[in-house]
């Protein structure tokens, strides 16, 4: 798990939630915006990895080879990226816009600029999230439609016949030679292969960018990789873990209903069903599914973590506590556990005993990101 994807949700609580902001927002900012860059390979930068997961690939412009790309990879005009199977990005273009690209999305920043003051993007395929608050005109080309950009939050995803947008916050202009038309808060329009734009209803809008949100870890996903049959239970609730860490909800969904075919009563698959619920803010749903997977298993650490989350949803935050203390008793040596235990000690201003337990997930997982940013959390406070 890279380091930008790994710090991006905790829920705080009481006095100490200004000051873990504050820190939040410092760190990100020393991430964006320090020294620590390796010089540009363009005298004009126009966007910036600061987050990745999976494979995320480079071709500069001029160039035929594809390339590996890495956190602070500097992107120029006429540079195409693309993001692989299982994988997802977020970019800070030089606009101070975020940009998130899905699994399977490909996109390039044209050398050929309309304007100088307007910053142009091209989606070839694939889905991208922006969230931008920039005044400067911001402006996304598709194969079906054209988007131009007014300060908000929007998703623009491109199909085999068709581009969706949905805006979420703002105002975007949707057009192509067939006709236009303005997209405003919670609106959506989709637009057909010679076809004018037409404005849809979304029930739920949000379900565009699942892909972008962050799903907690509740198994070492990471561990026993020995090569094993497709049907077997264990490899399947493994890699729902490991499709969770990169965004990939409906993937992880239908290895889970795999693994309750073959186990009707596997509470992993149903831990890991209210960590997808409680992340998409089915709340009722998802205390629901961690009790469940409780009262099939009391005896499983993974059960009480997903629980821990369901109830700091809820704001119990001390009841949070309870449960990951009794996954700790369970599984001593689980960091994910003892992580988990570091960010609720310090949402309630526990912080020696936070910087103690941050300190022993990263004893038992140095290599693994979120041990380390929690402990560099803990530090800071």
């Amino acid at each position: 798990m890279k380091l930008g994807w790994a710090i991006t949700i905790y829920f705080f609580h009481r006095k100490f939630s200004t000051v873990l902001f504050t820190v939040f927002t410092v760190t990100l900012l020393g991430i964006y915006t320090g020294k620590i860059y390796a010089a540009a390979p363009c005298k004009l930068e126009v966007a910036r990895m600061v987050s990745m997961q999976g494979v995320i690939e480079l071709r500069r412009a001029q160039e035929t080879i594809w390339q590996q790309a890495n956190m602070n990879t500097t992107f120029c005009t006429g540079d195409m990226i693309r993001a692989r199977s299982q994988s997802r990005a977020a970019l800070r273009l030089s606009n101070d816009s975020m940009l998130r690209l899905d699994q399977r999305t490909s996109i390039t920043f044209p050398e050929l600029q309309e304007e100088k003051s307007t910053s142009l993007l091209d989606l070839f395929e694939g889905a991208i999230h922006i969230i931008t608050r920039t005044p400067k005109p911001f402006k996304i080309r598709t194969p079906f439609v054209n988007a131009s950009v007014e300060g908000t939050e929007f998703f623009v995803g491109v199909h085999e016949d068709n581009a969706e947008v949905v805006v979420y916050e703002g105002r975007v202009s949707v057009s192509n030679d067939l006709g236009s038309l303005v997209l405003n808060d919670h609106e959506a329009a989709i637009t057909y292969k010679n076809q004018a734009p037409r404005k849809e209803i979304i029930i739920r809008p949000t379900d565009a960018v699942q892909w972008a949100l962050y799903y907690p870890a509740i198994l070492d996903y990471w561990q026993n990789n020995a090569v094993k049959t497709e049907q077997d239970v264990s490899v399947l609730i493994r890699e729902a873990g490991r499709l969770l860490i990169v965004g990939q909800a409906d993937e992880a969904k239908r290895n889970i209903q795999k693994v309750l075919q073959l186990e009707p009563n596997n509470s992993d698959a149903y831990a890991l069903l209210a960590i997808i619920a409680v992340t998409q803010n089915e709340k009722d749903q998802a205390l629901d599914l961690a009790n469940k997977a409780i009262t099939l298993n009391q005896e499983s650490a993974a059960a009480y973590l997903a629980l821990s989350y369901v109830q700091q949803a809820h704001f119990e935050i001390e009841a949070a506590l309870e449960s990951v203390q009794k996954a700790i008793i369970l599984d001593p040596q689980n960091a994910l556990a003892w992580v988990r235990a570091a960010e609720l000690q310090m949402s309630v201003g526990y912080l020696d005993r936070a910087l103690d337990a941050a300190q022993h997930a990263v004893n038992l997982s140095p290599d693994l990101a979120k041990t380390q940013t929690v402990l560099g959390f803990a530090h800071l406070l």
